[in-house]
């Protein structure tokens, strides 16, 4: 939805949104397919795809060998395949904690925690650069 669009916070999210409610152990929202040179996060995504792909593992999906195998799968990205990784794509999304304490990183940066809303904004990011030309 464009950011107008977005509910408020107090509303309800619209009837067409899907609505995941549990106990989890990640949730990343990507947009990018790497969030590293040596992180290929999200091996489907593109800046121009318009969309988030949100990685869910939650609570009781693996075990902590299992975990630490995951998180050294993302560096060739395939941790998608892994069968403890849930991935949903979205437009738009919206968190909200159930619980009055938990960590989240924005970028690596620890953010304040609470509800948190995203969406999309197509077309609104330029970049500009020599892509492999002989340069100046």
């Amino acid at each position: 939805p464009r950011p107008d669009a977005m509910p408020a916070w107090g509303d309800a999210a619209p009837a067409e949104w899907v609505t995941i409610e549990d106990s989890f152990v990640m949730l990343w929202v990507l947009q990018t397919s790497h969030a590293a040179h040596d992180m290929h996060s999200s091996p489907n995504s593109s800046l121009a795809d318009g969309v988030f792909t949100i990685m869910l593992l939650r609570s009781g999906a693996t075990t902590r060998l299992g975990l630490l195998s995951l998180f050294l799968q993302i560096e060739d990205g395939t941790h998608v395949n892994n069968a403890a990784v849930e991935s949903v794509r979205a437009r738009a999304f919206r968190l909200e904690p159930l619980t009055d304490q938990g960590i989240y990183s924005l970028d690596g940066e620890v953010v304040p925690y609470g509800p948190i809303q995203g969406t999309m904004l197509p077309g609104v990011a330029r970049v500009l650069g020599d892509f492999g030309g002989d340069g100046p």
